[in-house]
């Protein structure tokens, strides 16, 4: 079941599939000296590593919680625990995800918001959102280890062959010249915008890391729901002279800048549908969906309105009237989630790739070419029903391109270079583990000029699976040009 559930969540999670990394190795040369084992001490790039939704690991510790069935023993739905246990990725999920059981799971994944007073809050007659644990007793905090973000369990890889290569080709150490910053996913900018909360805590680990690199800017590897996470921290955190001499290149892998329809598919409706298949049963699937609709994460990822204002079909249809882009709050209203309307409208000035401009050198890695979910039909007007896909367009099946090429769109509103590489049918975790990806990447590591293509130094990355994919290449920034060849 567990499976089912991994694989359900995949897309939106951005976790490649374990069969597509079987076999894969890669082998990196330098230019200055080909024969030489790099070491820690060449003039190499530190390494930051952001993981996408689903990503980080999650622990939590109970200390006379009230449990949602009495009756239900202590080995199966404990009150008190000693010490934080990892809770995400599921452990045990063949008794976990159990009837029953799975509500103790469930009220440890869960959040509750409370909405400060409108004089203490940003004036929007909402008050601010705090992020509170689902009931008292309840401690889930995200675990901030290296590891914790490198994999969710060993099964389930996100960043571990990269730490590989990095290891093999330069000697790099975890929490030395490799850095990673986990992000509770459950929450939003409400939340890691705090002082002491995740934003913070990520300056000081870049820092520091460069400090301990004798002051060389650090390469941002990101992912998915991790692209925006960087470069909102980029624009709410920090100014212009830190990022100057912080941040060395931005990798923007399969960015979900200005959202997908897979967000509001999995918000509104607690049936089945195409993000959890048929064979899990349904009580987990209430389950799942009841546990991502605490998040605020989610609705902050609702296509937004600078993306698909040009879009002619709805996001959203019913029998009573469509929602575009800019009306996505009234579709939460209409099916009956008013907090989750107070979250979407406190976060969403923070969201849209024309508002998240990084101002550092990126890379923009995006795959096209594969069918993705562009419009929803509901048959009831609240969205309570299991949703139909009613249109089709051109993405990476999880994410349209609309909303990937709005990291594209920086090249005209920023001086430091964008570089934009389209994959064809390219999916949105697989793009990860392109050799392309894989070796721009490194070749940034190792502070060769990457120019049209092509680095100064040489590297191959090689897989046991078939590689039928073609490039397209274009480079821009407001002093250069930018083309991008289909």
């Amino acid at each position: 079941m567990l499976k089912l559930c991994q694989a359900a969540l995949g897309p939106l999670a951005a976790i490649p599939d374990p069969k597509d990394l079987e076999g894969i190795h890669y082998e990196f040369v330098s230019p200055d000296t080909p024969d030489t084992p790099d070491t820690p001490d060449t003039p190499h790039h530190p390494v930051l590593f952001i993981p996408g939704f689903f990503g980080t690991q999650l622990e939590t510790k109970l200390t006379n919680r009230e449990k949602p069935h009495w009756w239900l023993p202590c080995n199966l739905c404990p009150s008190t625990t000693s010490k934080y246990e990892k809770i995400w990725i599921i452990q045990n999920a063949a008794i976990t995800l159990l009837p029953y059981i799975i509500d103790c799971y469930a009220e440890t994944m869960m959040l509750k918001w409370k909405f400060t007073s409108s004089s203490d809050g940003d004036g929007d007659g909402n008050g601010s959102p705090q992020k509170m644990n689902y009931q008292p007793g309840i401690d889930t905090r995200t675990r901030h280890t290296f590891q914790s973000v490198m994999e969710l369990d060993p099964k389930t890889p996100l960043y571990t062959y990269y730490v590989q290569f990095l290891t093999e080709a330069f000697g790099y150490q975890p929490d030395q010249q490799m850095i990673a910053q986990a992000f509770d996913w459950r929450a939003g900018p409400e939340t890691w915008m705090q002082p002491g909360q995740e934003f913070d805590q990520m300056k000081t680990k870049i820092e520091q890391a460069v400090h301990r690199n004798n002051g060389r800017g650090i390469v941002v590897m990101s992912i998915s729901a991790g692209v925006p996470f960087f470069a909102l921290f980029l624009n709410q955190r920090v100014d212009q002279a830190w990022k100057d001499r912080h941040i060395h290149a931005f990798f923007a892998v399969s960015p979900v800048l200005s959202g997908t329809v897979l967000a509001p598919m999995q918000y509104l409706s607690l049936q089945h549908n195409s993000i959890f298949p048929d064979s899990i049963p349904h009580y987990v699937v209430e389950t799942l969906s009841r546990i991502i609709r605490t998040t605020s994460s989610v609705s902050w990822f609702f296509p937004h309105p600078d993306a698909f204002h040009d879009k002619r079909q709805a996001i959203i249809t019913t029998p009573t009237r469509e929602y575009h882009a800019h009306e996505l709050d009234q579709a939460l209203l209409d099916a009956g989630y008013e907090e989750q309307t107070k979250l979407y409208h406190h976060n969403r000035p923070y969201y849209g790739g024309t508002h998240l401009v990084p101002g550092v050198t990126t890379y923009c890695l995006s795959g096209y070419g594969i069918l993705t979910p562009a419009s929803l039909r509901y048959e009831s007007h609240d969205m309570s029903d299991a949703p139909n896909v009613s249109e089709w367009d051109d993405g990476d099946n999880c994410v349209l391109v609309e909303s990937l090429r709005q990291c594209d769109a920086w090249a005209e509103q920023q001086e430091q270079p964008v570089h934009v590489h389209h994959y064809w049918n390219q999916s949105h975790a697989g793009l990860l583990y392109h050799p392309m990806v894989v070796d721009m990447f490194m070749h940034s590591v190792a502070g060769d000029d990457y120019e049209d293509g092509t680095a100064t130094g040489t590297g191959s990355l090689s897989s046991t699976g078939d590689d039928d994919i073609t490039n397209s290449v274009s480079t821009g920034g407001m002093a250069g040009s930018k083309a991008t060849l289909n």
